[in-house]
Formats: structure tokens, sequence, C-alpha cells
């Protein structure tokens, strides 16, 4: 599996998050076939708002808003092919799980905050 580069989560003010948003990884290849490259999760900052504007509508029909979110990949990585046809994918999500946990464990401790995947 070929890594290609990183990006990094998104939020507001760590001490104030009431949920997470969890994604699958930022691979995609929504510009002519061709991979985009964010430097945030979903974009979110980049000025492509196309990725995450369906679950921020989502968030804010439960009251929620970009003040009020941790926005993090499962796998952070750009991977060499598209999630849904990424043959690798649950071998790499597996081996990210423990650095996952413990970047969701700095942002809510005890475990108690919704987490919202995508």
């Amino acid at each position: 599996m070929k890594i290609l580069s990183y990006l990094t989560a998104f939020c507001f003010n760590t001490k104030k998050v009431k949920a997470i948003v969890l994604g699958a990884d930022p691979s995609n290849f929504s510009d002519d076939g061709k991979r985009r490259n964010l430097t945030k999760v979903f974009g979110i900052g980049d000025g492509y708002t196309r990725y995450f504007q369906g679950i921020l509508k989502n968030l804010k029909a439960v009251g929620l808003g970009l003040e009020d979110i941790y926005v993090d990949n499962m796998i952070q990585d750009y991977l060499d092919a598209e999630t849904s046809k990424n043959k690798d994918w649950i071998p790499h999500a597996i081996k990210n799980i423990p650095d996952c946990i413990k970047s969701l464990d700095n942002i809510d401790k005890n475990r108690k905050l919704p987490v919202l995947k995508y």
C-alpha cells in the first residue's frame, strides 16, 4: 500500500467539543479522475465545501455546527485507491485503530461524546 500524503483533523476548540465526526480516509478522485489533495479533513477550510456540506446539514439538523465538533478520519493518510474500491482498506484501517483511539481519547478521555461516522 502506497501512502501518498497526510491531512489534519479539524476542530475550533477541543475544550468545547460536543460530538466527533469520523470519516473513513481522505482518498478521493473527484477532480476529473485525479486525486484531490486537501489539507484538512473533508476539505474544511480548504474551499471545497462539497465534501462536508451534506454532513454539516445533518449536524445542523440536530443543533450542531462547526464550533461544536471534532472531525477526523479513521485513516489520516491518502491511499492509492478510492475508499470503496480499495481492497487494502480494511487491513490498513485495522493497523490504524490504536492511533485513531489515541487521537480520539485526547479529545474525549471519558469516551462520552457521540461519534458520528461517515
